[in-house]
């Protein structure tokens, strides 16, 4: 059979040239599709963090405050990795090292994370200046600090120019005195008051302008360093610095003096003429002296706060970081960044790895910056001792002292007040000054958190009144209820809050395995007025808390009811799988007594919310939590994960508890941008419970459906694959 063109086979330079050609367009479109990568992925940069904590990555409440951030700020992270010893021995080359990649681990985390503030932030720039290696930048952000902050700089600088002129006035006025002193023959005899004036006079006029030039050569070497401590100058000036009584103010003082003198001297005839004469003509001239004096005292006094003064401290402290605002700045020292925590929860005592704290002190000084107005929070209790006070020097830690601080972070000014008076007058009788409390106008504009707790008398809880006042004036509230605390109705009537005071909201008994659970928190849960919730409600407060535990002990059933006007939500419902229901006989749940149900005694049937909250139309807003110990410091805030511990990571075992508060606070205050889960809830790792549907999703088709249902789908394709 003879062959046609069409069939002739391929040579094999035709074979290279065609597969050639498939090469050559293969890598082509490869090399183009790649650098179209390239450029699609550095066009947009991604970052992901790997870490189990996230340690790279900003957490959903900074991320709710950055983006809306208004104003300009700038966060400059200074540090310094110190040089090796000279001639070090072995061990100490060793140490060195450690330390600094401990040091550069921090640098790195430091970083990444303010990497994320600018890409996620709105209007925020960062930097990070390694002050040994990189003085060019250093120079650039003081010359920053001075641009931006310029006006107080300047006002300092002219302080200085207008006292080198005053400085030579002085001292000229000094010399030309002892001048006219030195002129004087004053007689052998003469009374002491006299001698002792004259005495004063020469002291006066012949050693303070030696002084003064000392002061003045300070002040020059202070001039030529890179960032003046212009502030200090100007105290050195007035009060002399380390030597008492070198300064403006000793001048002004000791030329006082002398004017007196000279003033009830000058009717004195015992004093001879020449003396009286030189008395008389030389009161002008001291007065002169002491004007002057008076005129540095006065501007050096009217001089305010210096930002640059704050850039000088921050270099001299260890790796600190500086938030810059438009018209304000703050310095986070490296301790804040980088705290070292201890666990006292269990029976010894063990101090965890430092623990990267810097986001959350990093936000809060963002918002201190852009909005320098303290907002109030009064604590409301019905007597007893301060509740908030964080303990130093042999006193007492309050109770609430933990949520009490992180207000204190997120800038908030914390107040508190005894409706009672009683503690001022107990401490009084012990010998012991009670703390200032705020009087009417300084609780007028604050939150309160009513307190609504037994008497140490036994004594209805004299807040409810007091209460009524503030919301009836506009004024918002989270109220705390303990049970058998009556006297809040009136006050809460009119927002569609009812507190069941006289009941405890409880669950069934759970049977004791054999012998101790091994989780002590497992074992508390068995007593029926303690519950571990992770399912806050439908409400702006509650939504981001959805997963996070919270331990709930001793709590009161809250109902509402809808009132005109009047956005009313119950929060904390009771979800568990056992029954619960509001206990009547208090009195046996106190004695360890197993209660059930029964209605018949009074008791309320479940399903029960121990929590709500209601805004009313042109006022303020409410919220009421029926459990006393909800954010008690322990172990309600302050008790850490065991199991976390272990890891070096330092979280609370019911995060739940501290962010319900702060939440409350936020809205409260109409911070709702700050309702987010905060840096500190979220060093725990959370798995937020599913939907039925979505179980099921999984479950039947993943599982049961879609598994099987791709096997069998290969095999077929792969039975007709081989067929043909």
């Amino acid at each position: 059979m003879e062959m046609t063109d069409t069939a002739r086979p391929a040579s094999q330079r035709e074979r290279w040239l065609k597969y050639g050609a498939n090469v050559v367009v293969s890598s082509i479109v490869v090399v183009a599709i790649a650098a179209l990568l390239v450029y699609l992925v550095q066009s947009r940069a991604r970052r992901f963090d790997m870490t189990a904590a996230g340690l790279y990555s900003l957490k959903p409440q900074t991320i709710s405050v950055i983006r809306q951030n208004e104003k300009p700020v700038k966060i400059v992270s200074l540090h310094k990795l110190p040089p090796p010893p000279r001639d070090p021995t072995a061990d100490e080359m060793r140490l060195w090292e450690a330390r600094n990649a401990e040091a550069a681990r921090r640098i790195q985390i430091l970083r990444d994370l303010l990497a994320e503030y600018q890409t996620k932030g709105r209007n925020i720039t960062v930097d990070s200046i390694d002050t040994l290696k990189e003085p060019v930048k250093e120079n650039a952000l003081i010359a920053e600090v001075e641009q931006k902050y310029g006006g107080e700089i300047q006002a300092y600088k002219n302080f200085l120019d207008a006292y080198a002129r005053q400085h030579e006035q002085i001292v000229s006025l000094c010399a030309a005195e002892l001048e006219e002193i030195r002129k004087l023959r004053p007689p052998a005899e003469i009374d002491r008051e006299t001698r002792a004036t004259f005495r004063e006079i020469v002291n006066t006029v012949d050693g303070f302008p030696a002084l003064l030039d000392t002061v003045k050569a300070t002040i020059d070497r202070e001039l030529k360093k890179k960032v003046p401590d212009y502030r200090g100058m100007a105290m050195i000036v007035r009060d002399g610095g380390l030597l008492p009584d070198t300064g403006i103010a000793a001048l002004s003082s000791r030329v006082e003096a002398i004017i007196q003198r000279l003033n009830q001297a000058q009717g004195n005839e015992k004093i001879p003429a020449e003396l009286r004469q030189y008395m008389t003509a030389s009161l002008p001239r001291y007065q002169e002296i002491k004007k002057i004096c008076d005129e540095v005292i006065q501007t050096i006094d009217k001089l305010g706060d210096l930002k640059l003064d704050t850039l000088r401290r921050s270099l001299q402290q260890r790796d600190p970081i500086l938030v810059m605002g438009e018209n304000d700045i703050r310095i986070i020292p490296a301790e804040q960044i980088w705290k070292t925590q201890v666990d006292r929860s269990g029976r010894t005592e063990a101090t965890l790895k430092p623990q990267f704290a810097g986001e959350q002190i990093i936000t809060t000084a963002i918002l201190a910056i852009n909005d320098p107005q303290k907002r109030k929070v009064a604590f409301i209790r019905p007597g007893g001792p301060p509740l908030t006070e964080p303990g130093f020097l042999g006193m007492q830690q309050g109770v609430l002292s933990e949520v009490g601080q992180r207000l204190r972070d997120y800038n908030f000014e914390v107040l508190e007040k005894d409706v009672s008076g009683q503690w001022a007058i107990q401490s009084q009788m012990r010998g012991m000054a009670a703390a200032p409390e705020p009087d009417e106008e300084q609780l007028k504009d604050a939150i309160w958190v009513v307190l609504a707790f037994p008497t140490q008398a036994g004594l209805p809880a004299p807040v409810g009144a007091e209460l009524k006042r503030h919301l009836d004036r506009g004024g918002s509230a989270l109220v705390i209820v303990a049970p058998r605390v009556g006297g809040l109705e009136e006050a809460l009537s009119g927002w569609g809050i009812e507190v069941k005071s006289d009941l405890v909201a409880v669950h069934e008994a759970v049977e004791a395995p054999d012998g101790r659970l091994p989780d002590e928190v497992q074992d508390a849960l068995r007593s029926q007025m303690v519950f571990l919730l992770n399912e806050y409600g439908d409400h702006v407060i509650t939504r981001t808390l959805r997963s996070l535990d919270s331990l709930i002990i001793y709590p009161v059933p809250v109902t509402t009811r809808s009132v005109e006007k009047v956005a009313v939500s119950p929060i904390l419902p009771l979800i568990t799988p056992l029954k619960t229901w509001g206990e009547s006989d208090q009195a046996a749940l106190e004695a360890g007594q197993r209660v059930t149900f029964e209605p018949e005694k009074g008791d309320l049937p479940g399903p029960l919310t121990v929590g709500a909250a209601a805004e009313k139309e042109g006022a303020g807003r409410l919220v009421v939590i029926g459990c006393p110990r909800f954010a008690f410091d322990f172990p309600e805030v302050t008790l850490l994960d065991s199991e976390l511990a272990q890891q070096n990571i330092r979280a609370a075992r019911f995060p739940g508890n501290a962010e319900l508060f702060m939440n409350a606070i936020f809205w409260l205050a109409k911070m709702d941008s700050m309702i987010a889960i905060s840096p500190a809830a979220m060093e725990v790792s959370r798995i937020r419970p599913m939907s039925v549907s979505t179980l099921n999703a999984w479950r039947i088709g993943l599982l049961l459906v879609g598994i099987p249902g791709a096997v069998v789908a290969a095999g077929i394709a792969m039975y007709f694959k081989r067929r043909d």
